[in-house]
């Protein structure tokens, strides 16, 4: 399997004719005819199963299921197009020059982050010297590439302004991670992450950056941040220490910065509508989207790729289907792949439908945005109910992990897909008719910003390799409508890995924040946070009770401390 989501360590209608208009002319009161825009049918549309799922095969040797896509619908022929929306995508090699770019690409917009002196960020083309991979090329694609040109597909917001930063192939150094989350955007994109075979820590300046982003720019409503969730349902912990060649249990909220409610995370989908086999899981998700199989056995997604068949995936040499091989007359030239799979190709579909939603109502704040999504999304895959290890590694009377919970305010969640899969025409209507139903955000912290509500000192025993685990309340005062739970951990345990927790509502809902025998390196857990959104829409005031289980015989561990901190509005 492919490992397309960048991943480091250290840190994309139908319509033939001719459209014509008249244009008034101000000299003598008459009109002026504009010169005519001939509309040339896209020619992979019909094999774009992430717009509309037809059943179709997409180049690879099985078919997906129909209706299994973001629902589009009839938008671009009622006239969503993304037009007036600037997305920038954070990514590495991406060629703003490519045909089915060019249109909607601004360089004035970009920022290549290889260049030494941040006075030269701006309005460089984002492609670095290597072109050997296409990953940045790929995801402004399923974005933004033009509609009836003639050439490839189309994205999901089409007439999008397309803004490219080639971050991932720099340094990553500290100013160039805020820089890549400031400036007049309406929408970043972040197909990339680190791996989570341990805890790996949030920089305060860049989590400062982000509040920032989202409370201040885009004249006050917040810029919106769609983030990859991760391609660790099975990782491999060789690709944090190479002296391990094992498997781990990836979890979307080990990585810190995912934590925060500024980031929508965004899980990755087959073409039958299901959870990939890689897509990492989480109570920090909140939408689902198409993301792909390797094109072979399954349909990948299909997008731009670089120009040629010498690099990128698409290529002469490619192990993948004969489309990627630039031996199918639709892509001679090898401009195209239909090899896509990762939560990097999910997150930009979501990015892509941002665009169309904010063209519908403007004013949407960030919040109302993720409020819709989460209000508009549907319930996919019944059959996902309660789990077992996927490993095998069960403990007797412990739930490894649920399905799809329904909690106190109505609002569906799962792990795999946070709150469905994105239902995009039906947030666009949504979006026309919001009354801003939510009110200013609020969190629980005191002026020094400080956790209101806190355990204090525990130090509880947790039972070695026992379902009975052990639990503490922190008693709520605040009456709150939650939008997303936050709570930070202090356990002492040599291995952490073991361990399961759980949070649970007043309201009775439970959320598994943390899988028993994820397979993990870390050993102690100080200062962990854990991000949930199964609660939204409950009531903050109450008993929340903490459960914490050890899954494997060997080690016992001590519940030191914990607190818990709400993101939220009064009712």
């Amino acid at each position: 399997m492919k490992r397309q989501l960048i991943y480091t360590f250290t840190l994309v209608w139908l319509s033939l004719g001719l459209v014509s208009c008249k244009i008034k002319n101000n000299a003598s009161g008459g009109t002026k005819p504009v010169a005519a825009v001939q509309k040339i049918p896209d020619p992979l549309l019909s094999q774009l199963w992430h717009l509309n799922n037809t059943g179709q095969y997409a180049f690879s040797s099985s078919a997906g299921t129909g209706g299994a896509d973001i629902n589009l619908d009839d938008l671009y022929e009622l006239g969503f197009t993304g037009k007036g929306i600037v997305v920038a995508v954070s990514d590495s090699n991406i060629d703003m020059d490519h045909e089915d770019l060019v249109k909607n690409a601004s360089i004035a917009l970009s920022r290549n982050y290889l260049n030494s002196s941040s006075a030269d960020w701006p309005g460089s083309k984002p492609i670095s010297s290597s072109n050997t991979s296409s990953h940045g090329t790929s995801v402004m694609g399923i974005i933004g590439a033009v509609a009836e040109n003639g050439l490839g597909g189309k994205g999901v917001a089409p007439e999008v302004t397309l803004a490219g930063f080639n971050y991932v192939d720099s340094n990553q150094s500290l100013s160039r991670k805020l820089d890549q989350a400031k400036g007049a955007i309406d929408i970043f994109n972040y197909s990339y992450g680190t791996d989570t075979c341990t805890v790996v820590a949030a920089d305060t300046s860049y989590v400062t950056q982000l509040k920032y982003g989202v409370t201040t720019q885009r004249n006050g409503k917040g810029s919106i941040y769609v983030k990859a969730a991760g391609n660790e349902y099975f990782g491999n912990i060789y690709y944090c220490n190479p002296m391990y060649d094992d498997t781990y249990l990836g979890n979307a909220n080990l990585e810190q910065i995912n934590t925060y409610p500024y980031t929508i995370l965004t899980a990755a989908l087959t073409a039958d509508g299901v959870l990939t086999d890689y897509s990492s899981p989480g109570s920090n998700l909140w939408i689902s989207a198409p993301g792909g199989d390797d094109g072979v056995s399954a349909p990948g997604v299909i997008s731009t790729d670089l120009p040629g068949c010498t690099k990128g995936y698409s290529k002469t040499s490619s192990s993948g289907n004969t489309f990627d091989k630039g031996t199918n007359a639709l892509n001679k030239s090898c401009n195209y792949t239909a090899g896509l799979q990762g939560t990097s190709f999910s997150s930009p579909a979501v990015a892509g439908s941002i665009a169309l939603i904010l063209q519908a109502n403007p004013e949407l704040s960030w919040r109302d945005v993720k409020h819709i999504l989460a209000s508009t999304a549907t319930q996919i895959d019944p059959t996902a109910t309660n789990s077992l290890h996927p490993l095998g590694q069960n403990l007797a009377g412990h739930l490894y992990d649920q399905g799809w919970v329904k909690n106190a305010a109505d609002y569906w969640f799962h792990n795999w897909y946070g709150f469905g899969r994105i239902d995009l025409k039906s947030a666009v209507v949504m979006a026309q008719s919001y009354t801003f139903p939510l009110g200013e955000l609020v969190e629980t912290k005191d002026a020094n910003g400080d956790w209101i509500y806190q355990s204090g000192a525990l130090a509880l025993s947790i039972p070695d390799y026992s379902a009975t685990g052990v639990t503490s309340v922190i008693p709520v005062g605040a009456n709150l409508v939650v939008e997303s739970v936050q709570i930070s951990v202090n356990i002492t345990h040599d291995f952490a890995t073991d361990l399961g927790i759980e949070i649970t509502s007043p309201s009775g809902t439970v959320s598994t924040v943390m899988n028993i025998n994820s397979g993990i390196l870390t050993e102690n857990l100080s200062n962990t946070q854990f991000l949930s959104n199964a609660f939204y829409g409950e009531p903050s005031n109450g008993n929340w009770t903490i459960k914490v289980v050890d899954g494997a015989t060997g080690d016992s561990g001590i519940l030191n401390s914990w607190k818990i901190n709400f993101y939220g509005h009064t009712p």
